[in-house]
């Protein structure tokens, strides 16, 4: 059999299980949660696109891929995992008929210096950073980054891509970039043990540093618009945004055209989780500046906030941020303290604690936490979320129980 043949039975799956009304139902649900309208009850997202591939053979056999290119071989898997997914999980987020690639854009100019990781005592143990800028910040040895579009290669994967899916789905171009992590790239130059001691000691230099981290991010992002590289594709049914890189939600389509025009409509990741070791004044005078350079690009309610870190004590300044929309409240952050920070200003992704849902916890201690997460929130606007998922300790089922606990509860708690 060809790769297109392999295939073709996952694409009639894919558009049989797409169309059902569940799909729109979840769609709407964040579309809804995310816009601050009212729900009837927090959303619920099991994010199994990180679990690891050597656990996937519990869920789909040993050996699972039928295709030769190695192209058709990564739309398999995606296909096969989503698709099992989709039938065993049965979570809130939609699954949409369509197919995603990335448009060919190439780093001609890098930070003028190379962050460099070192394999420690073999590939498979430990890994060490090497940064660059080790001896101190020399601004002089540094560059912004600059990038080369291909056109003719991004159409050639969408040709391509078509050709795979026998032109039965939609082919959706996504564009990579930078990110919008100032702080977690000056730890890539200068290392974090250095830079931590230089907000002690030396705060001219760490701005500096960051100043012109930010600057580069933000003349890649312009870059990306004046090209029309933005982020997001609408959905089939053009009325929902669906991001490739985002797990945990999709957003209303905000043009009536199949494209994004400006950084404006696009939906912001944003995060300095290697300033955990900061306190809460200097993640204010260090971090939350620059972020909010980043974050001004995108004016409409479109950005999210990543910690997985505790960010009881940061809460205040990460209120600051322009257009903050949803921000992450991982296991090791105070729901009840984001709750009375944000009230329902802000949609709060809160998330169990994987490691415990999968080691420690019975049903009935599952669904406790549970509970006691709804409760927290109070009338917060939420979804709930088991993320992080690195070990699904031989017990996909969970996966499903898991899911089936939150959205019970979930529903008992009532509308947001």
């Amino acid at each position: 059999m060809t790769d297109v043949e392999h295939l073709r039975p996952l694409v009639d799956e894919l558009l049989e299980r797409s169309s059902v009304p569940r799909q729109t139902a979840g769609a709407e649900l964040f579309a809804a949660l995310n816009a601050l309208e009212p729900v009837p009850r927090a959303a619920v997202a099991t994010v199994h696109e990180l679990i690891p591939w050597e656990h996937w053979h519990l869920m789909l056999g040993e050996d699972p891929l039928r295709c030769v290119a190695e192209d058709a071989r990564a739309l398999e898997w995606r296909l096969r995992r989503d698709l099992w997914a989709d039938a065993h999980i049965g979570d809130d987020r939609p699954l949409f008929a369509h197919v995603i690639v990335y448009a060919a854009v190439e780093q001609v100019r890098g930070w003028g210096v190379s962050p460099c990781i070192r394999s420690v005592g073999g590939a498979t143990t430990a890994w060490r950073n090497d940064p660059p800028l080790a001896a101190g910040i020399d601004l002089s040895r540094l560059t912004y980054p600059e990038h080369r579009h291909d056109a003719q290669a991004t159409a050639l994967r969408v040709e391509r891509a078509s050709e795979l899916v026998e032109g039965r789905v939609p082919v959706r171009v996504q564009s990579p970039h930078l990110g919008h992590h100032a702080f977690d790239v000056a730890v890539s130059l200068r290392g974090m043990d250095n830079l931590l001691i230089d907000c002690a000691a030396d705060a001219k230099a760490a701005h500096s540093l960051m100043a012109h981290v930010t600057e580069g991010l933000r003349r890649s992002h312009l870059w990306r618009e004046e090209q029309g590289l933005l982020c997001g594709v609408p959905s089939p049914c053009g009325r929902y945004y669906a991001l490739d890189w985002a797990f945990f939600h999709c957003a209303r389509w905000p043009t009536p055209d199949a494209r994004l025009t400006s950084l404006a409509q696009e939906w912001a990741y944003v995060s300095g989780q290697t300033s955990a070791g900061l306190g809460p004044r200097q993640y204010a005078e260090f971090v939350q500046p620059y972020n909010e350079r980043l974050a001004s690009l995108y004016p409409d309610g479109t950005v999210y906030y990543h910690g997985c870190e505790c960010l009881d004590g940061k809460f205040d300044a990460i209120a600051d941020l322009t257009s903050l929309r949803r921000i992450h409240v991982s296991p090791w952050s105070s729901v009840g303290r984001a709750r009375e920070r944000f009230g329902r200003d802000v949609v709060l992704e809160v998330h169990a604690h994987p490691t415990a849902a999968f080691f420690t916890h019975d049903r009935r201690s599952m669904r406790e936490e549970l509970r006691r997460l709804l409760d927290e929130a109070g009338d917060a606007r939420l979804d709930l979320n088991l993320n992080d998922i690195h070990s699904i300790n031989g017990n996909p089922a969970r996966l499903r129980e898991w899911t089936e606990a939150a959205i019970e509860l979930s529903e008992a708690a009532g509308p947001r």
